[in-house]
């Protein structure tokens, strides 16, 4: 079914909707932030900025920060998002249980956010004014040979072992109880749209959705396949984050480095 004619079957008023950019980052509580930090620097970010109890982490893109960390029990803050002007952060702040619009004054780049609670109490975070930092260097691309092709001549390719520098965030995803009522709050509230859903057969040969990939819906523009992902679930709780890297070889690179650190 194309993607109007499912939002028209839900009756969604995109003019109503909270408008996302781009994803932005993740946030946590954690009980260790020394633990959290070696973690993450052998994950591939670095310290952009720490307080006593606070921490941020970022990549080599122009993201100010892919990671927040605060100090105390173990707790899921939330994913962010990047809103298209702070008239969203204002809409934003109306919704049922969502926070007064906040000044970031200790964060790196600054901006303001919005925390909103969704059916289940998971957290999303809506960002707006933070001022972009210079992109660091992007990793040199690899030379390939190929049949007739042959660029790589006279050289070696050689891997230095190391964490995979962190890009940007990727996406993240949520196991939630109440799959059509999330997915209701997330694609009526936000320009959330679904790219694929996974189901499962019933009998009678009905088919169950049990599981979302949601992109940002920018119109006519292309977007990433997802940046944010739903699965039904006997309990309600985060699935996993993910960011980007540079390559595969990258990726590997990394995998093998947390292993070795166990």
């Amino acid at each position: 079914m194309p993607l109007s004619e499912w939002q028209a079957s839900k009756n969604i008023d995109r003019s109503a909707q909270i408008q996302i950019t781009r994803v932005s980052h993740m946030r946590y509580q954690h009980p260790d932030l020394a633990e959290i930090t070696t973690f993450l620097r052998d994950f591939g970010m670095s310290v952009a900025q720490k307080a006593e109890e606070k921490r941020w982490f970022e990549g080599y893109g122009t993201d100010q920060y892919v990671y927040y960390a605060q100090e105390g029990p173990k707790k899921f803050l939330g994913g962010a998002f990047e809103v298209a002007s702070h008239a969203e952060l204002e809409k934003a702040a109306k919704l049922p249980g969502a926070s007064a619009v906040q000044e970031l004054t200790d964060a790196p780049g600054g901006g303001y956010m919005v925390t909103v609670p969704d059916p289940e109490g998971f957290p999303i975070n809506l960002l707006h004014g933070q001022i972009p930092k210079p992109a660091g260097p992007l990793p040199s691309p690899l030379q390939t040979n190929y049949e007739v092709q042959k660029p790589r001549v006279a050289a070696f390719q050689r891997f230095k072992p190391g964490p995979a520098a962190v890009h940007k965030l990727g996406h993240y995803g949520l196991c939630v109880t109440d799959f059509p009522a999330q997915l209701e709050f997330y694609t009526r509230n936000f320009n959330f749209a679904p790219t694929d859903f996974l189901y499962v057969d019933e009998e009678g040969g009905a088919k169950k959705d049990v599981a979302v990939f949601l992109h940002v819906d920018v119109g006519e523009k292309y977007t990433d396949h997802h940046t944010f992902f739903m699965s039904t679930n006997p309990t309600a709780h985060v699935h996993h984050c993910s960011f980007e890297v540079h390559d595969f070889d990258r990726q590997n690179l990394g995998h093998e480095w947390l292993a070795k650190k166990g």
